[in-house]
């Protein structure tokens, strides 16, 4: 028995596991359109042989979107070398020895970080793709993906780059109206390895360019697969044209697959902070004689998810603070017997910025707002006891009066509505919360080892970024891991890892840092206690630049 012949019918329900990726082999039933092959019908694949982003859980950073419309995905096909073919050293060495798979694959996302390979492959049942022993497959497969890459609503039009993050060989392929050209070559038997555009792709809204990623898994031990792109640097940014990354490899230098799922490392990180962003989501567009998903089509969209913030959140348009720099524009809101007020206010004092303090009392007699307060800094509330429900209040009073939050740790966890763990902070929070934010709280704990203590400057065009760098160590650091917020209200320019030490702060990678808006004033979340750290240079940057953009300065 040929011992690397995959089982058809299990291969047909898995391999697209593999990627996060999608694909659709030639054989669907379509019907010829005045030359133009399109689909008839979107029920005539046979269920048997569709699959439907049976990986997509898998993937840590960043996440999938929540939904995506029937004629959004990227359509491939597999193929494995038996046991009798040369072992490939590129992906056109499977050309003639590929056996093709029976099956139709329909994905979202190129996006598997580096994992190891005996995790396997699994189908939607929950079942592990093996070959005709019974063995998981992990070895010398391809992938043929094809699809048409568009902007969305939210990317301005421009040059882009384009990155093809692989293990082993992955080429991209692009059509600007000429036919297919070679655009990113990462071909070849190596460990994840990182390989850009030496060329850029000009995007305009309203149009898609076709593309086509081949790719193939040689041997053992790790797989990995991202399609990445970035604006072209501006000559301002400082950056080059040729990332620092590009030719660097390594299994376990962007991400830790000795967890599951992977968590990012510096390495990548750093690729966030230069521009790079996995393309993901509604940028994926069908190949146009394949305008039907039927993963998609067989379930037809929820209702679209309302803004998840407060009305009163939503109301309104920010009105600047002027200065927060003058004597008397700051607040700070802390509980004294917490014990770290006084170093609190002396880091804030050797930045410039000397507060006003203020106690539950003088909240509830609203002096904050009788001094002229443009920002208040609130932290430490909860570490104790629940919150007054009177001082929460007005707290969010603060908000509808024109006062701007930097709101840090507990602080920060006290603008959403749903909290998870039993650690006392977490419980006191459940007890008093302002539920402004839609969004889950869990952890509270320390990030150790200190590593997991590393914030990461994701995108260094904000102006609460500005100054800092790619990474920064903060000293050993208590968080909250924020999820589940709503990203088009909420933006998180800072990111940290967790490694899950203890079940602290469960393993995942959550905001360091979220801004947004609330009414006609702006608000910083810290999910970090950054403030003990004041005597930092990164931390006196952000803090500084987090006063100031709350402010609208």
């Amino acid at each position: 028995m040929d011992t690397r012949r995959i089982q058809k019918s299990a291969l047909s329900l898995a391999l697209a596991g593999l990627v996060g990726l999608t694909g659709c082999d030639a054989d669907m039933s379509l019907v010829s359109a005045g030359g133009t092959q399109v689909l008839s019908d979107p029920n005539a694949f046979d269920p048997s042989k569709v699959v439907c982003d049976p990986f997509q859980n898998q993937t840590n950073y960043p996440g999938l979107p929540p939904h995506l419309a029937a004629h959004f995905g990227v359509s491939g096909r597999i193929s494995y070398l038996p046991a009798s073919a040369p072992l490939p050293a590129r992906v056109s060495d499977f050309d003639a020895y590929e056996v093709p798979v029976d099956t139709h694959l329909f994905m979202t996302d190129v996006g598997v970080p580096t994992r190891a390979f005996d995790l396997g492959f699994f189908d939607q049942n929950g079942g592990l793709v093996t070959n005709a022993e019974g063995t998981k497959l992990y070895e010398y497969f391809r992938l043929k993906l094809r699809g048409e890459i568009q902007l969305s609503a939210d990317d301005p039009e421009g040059d882009y780059q384009f990155a093809l993050l692989a293990d082993d060989g992955a080429t991209l392929r692009v059509d600007r109206g000429t036919g297919m050209e070679l655009w990113v070559d990462n071909d070849g038997t190596h460990p994840t390895r990182f390989k850009q555009s030496a060329l850029p792709l000009h995007l305009t809204h309203g149009s898609s360019v076709p593309f086509e990623i081949d790719y193939y898994q040689g041997p053992r031990y790790h797989i990995a697969l991202e399609l990445m792109w970035r604006r072209v640097p501006t000559i301002e940014s400082g950056l080059s044209a040729v990332d620092p990354a590009q030719g660097t490899q390594g299994n376990s230098r962007f991400y830790d697959s000795t967890v599951t799922p992977s968590l990012p490392k510096v390495a990548y990180m750093d690729l966030l902070y230069r521009g790079w962003k996995r393309v993901s989501g509604d940028r994926f567009l069908l190949p146009r004689e394949l305008r039907a998903n039927p993963c998609i089509a067989a379930n037809p969209p929820p209702p679209v998810d309302p803004i998840r913030v407060a009305a009163s959140c939503q109301a309104g348009a920010f009105v600047p603070k002027g200065s927060p720099m003058g004597a008397g524009r700051v607040g700070l809101f802390m509980d004294a017997a917490e014990g770290t007020l006084p170093s609190v206010v002396s880091g804030l004092q050797a930045v410039g910025i000397t507060p006003n303090v203020y106690d539950d009392a003088a909240v509830l007699a609203r002096q904050p707002q009788a001094d002229g307060v443009a920002v208040m800094i609130l932290s430490r509330k909860a570490v104790f006891n629940p919150i007054d429900p009177a001082v929460a209040t007005e707290v969010a009073r603060w908000l509808s009066d024109g006062i701007s939050v930097v709101a840090e740790y507990d602080g920060a966890a006290f603008f959403f509505d749903q909290f998870a763990g039993t650690q006392a902070i977490a419980v006191n929070l459940q007890t008093s919360h302002l539920g402004l934010f839609e969004g889950l709280v869990s952890g509270g704990g320390a990030l150790l080892p200190i590593s997991a203590s590393t914030s990461y400057t994701i995108d260094s065009a904000h102006p609460i970024t500005q100054g800092l760098p790619p990474n920064f160590l903060a000293g050993v650091r208590s968080a909250f891991a924020f999820s589940g917020y709503d990203s088009r209200w909420l933006s998180s320019p800072i990111e940290f890892t967790s490694a899950g030490f203890a079940n602290l702060v469960p393993a995942g990678t959550y905001p360091g840092v979220l801004t947004g808006r609330c009414g006609s004033s702006r608000v910083v979340l810290f999910s970090m206690n950054y403030l003990q750290s004041l005597d930092q240079a990164p931390v006196q940057a952000l803090t500084v630049n987090a006063l100031n953009w709350s402010a609208g300065n």
